[in-house]
């Protein structure tokens, strides 16, 4: 059963919060977040120290529990008012945008979360390619999926969400982005949780990779 705390992402006052609606919203993102991000830190078994990006973070009460484990944290979200308040709380480095354009350099993060946004995703194909270039070889992402009916999977934007078979669509999906995904149950969201590993690649793996690109510009 849904818990009476979960808020759905495709609800508009918590898709992209802003204005009265936003502040009205905010309390109960909080408590959301504070019920999500307890297993997802344990999941990803960060050590202090560890640097943490968050993804759609709204008011940031996953990140405020990582910095108190000492954990160096980060985060980006599409809302001003999330940003502000976040920035409030002095969380780090907090940056408004998407997933899309990610302003960090390759393999900044050991570690990165996504909790109940990646519903949102419009092309997440390559939103998840963006996560893993700023991630470590072998460094891990946390994604919780929120628990959606059939009927509120079809409204969503992201098209792997939609999907027939929804889980197999986002196992593919993080194969093609460079990680190698596993997926558990996360019962105290009523969700899914998928947890990957951004791919360790070998020098001859990166080398034919090379090679092959070299061939395909020489024709």
């Amino acid at each position: 059963m849904t818990s009476r705390l979960f808020l759905p992402p495709l609800n508009p006052l918590t898709a992209l919060p802003k204005g009265l609606a936003g502040r009205l919203a905010a309390p109960l993102m909080e408590r959301s977040g504070e019920r999500a991000a307890g297993p997802v830190l344990e999941a990803l078994a960060l050590p202090s120290g560890a640097r943490l990006l968050e993804i759609g973070f709204g008011t940031g009460a996953l990140l405020a529990r990582a910095r108190r484990r000492g954990v160096l944290v980060a985060g980006v979200d599409p809302s001003a008012q999330m940003v502000a308040r976040a920035r409030g709380r002095g969380l780090g480095e907090i940056r408004q945008g998407t997933a899309r354009h990610l302003p960090w350099s390759r393999q900044s993060f050991d570690a990165a979360a996504i909790v109940h946004a990646f519903e949102l995703f419009a092309e997440p194909e390559r939103e998840l390619a963006e996560i893993a270039r700023v991630l470590v070889p072998g460094g891990r992402l946390a994604l919780c999926l929120a628990p959606l009916t059939a009927r509120a999977r079809a409204r969503c934007p992201n098209p792997l969400i939609a999907a027939d078979e929804p889980m197999e669509a986002i196992a593919n999906a993080l194969g093609h982005a460079g990680f190698c995904p596993e997926i558990s149950d996360f019962a105290l969201a009523g969700g899914r949780l998928i947890l990957a590993s951004r791919r360790v690649e070998t020098r001859a793996a990166t080398h034919g990779r090379a090679r092959a690109k070299e061939a395909h510009i020489a024709a």
